[in-house]
């Protein structure tokens, strides 16, 4: 789903999504939807098994509607 991402710093990472992307009931796929996945996956609350790859993201920031800028706790992300 990214389209472009620039490293900013070794803790910060810009991405950038193809827009006109939708999920499977017609909802848009976008900036919005990866930073609450990120945030619900991250709850302890929730018991997400796929929370572990994850853990070294420290917030998920929008941008533009399109945009998001991940923000690591430690430099190396993990993807």
């Amino acid at each position: 789903m990214a389209d472009s991402w620039e490293f900013l710093n070794p803790q910060t990472v810009v991405m950038k999504f193809r827009e006109g992307v939708k999920f499977h009931d017609g909802t848009d796929f976008n900036a919005e939807t990866v930073k609450y996945q990120i945030e619900w996956i991250q709850d302890k609350r929730n018991g997400c098994w796929s929370r572990t790859p994850i853990l070294p993201i420290k917030s998920v920031e929008i941008v533009d509607e399109y945009t998001v800028k991940w923000h690591f706790k430690n430099h190396g992300p993990p993807f």
